[in-house]
């Protein structure tokens, strides 16, 4: 879990400078899922109690967790299937706000989805922005390792 990592891309403000950043490979894991090993009978009440512990989320993020919280929630009242439903919410300043929405084995929780929706050549991915990935209960999660690694790579 300690092994090295070195990560290099090119940036800067012509986007030819290389760059390099060191992480552990335990920091590029993806981040553990907390309803894995909840048994199917038990996920809505740990979901309901891990929901109770959730912080309020700040000002400056309401419209982008209420956009993914009503997706994630749309999403699983379509799936016939599915117990836990996510949403991922990408919302760029002067671009606006785009989602989606997938379960527990959407493995890139929507954000590399989300990513795709902007041409390669587009400054959008350039402004200041917010992403949450969302489940269907309104508790936040990290993005998975893959798409950690797509935003950072843009």
């Amino acid at each position: 879990m300690a092994t090295p990592v070195l990560c290099a891309w090119r940036g800067g403000a012509n986007g030819r400078e290389l760059r390099m950043r060191k992480h552990t490979l335990q920091t590029l894991l993806p981040h553990p899922n907390v309803y894995r090993q909840i048994p199917e009978d038990c996920l809505a009440s740990f979901a309901d109690a891990l929901r109770e512990k959730r912080e309020s989320v700040p000002e400056y993020a309401k419209v982008a967790f209420q956009a993914a919280y009503a997706t994630a929630v749309q999403a699983a009242r379509a799936s016939c299937r599915a117990t836990v439903s996510y949403a991922s919410v990408l919302d760029l300043q002067g671009v606006g706000i785009r989602s989606c929405a997938g379960d527990q084995h959407f493995s890139a929780d929507g954000v590399i989805k989300l990513l795709a929706c902007f041409e390669e050549d587009s400054d959008d991915l350039m402004k200041h922005g917010l992403l949450l990935v969302c489940d269907n209960w309104g508790v936040l999660h990290a993005p998975c390792a893959k798409s950690r690694c797509q935003l950072f790579m843009r």
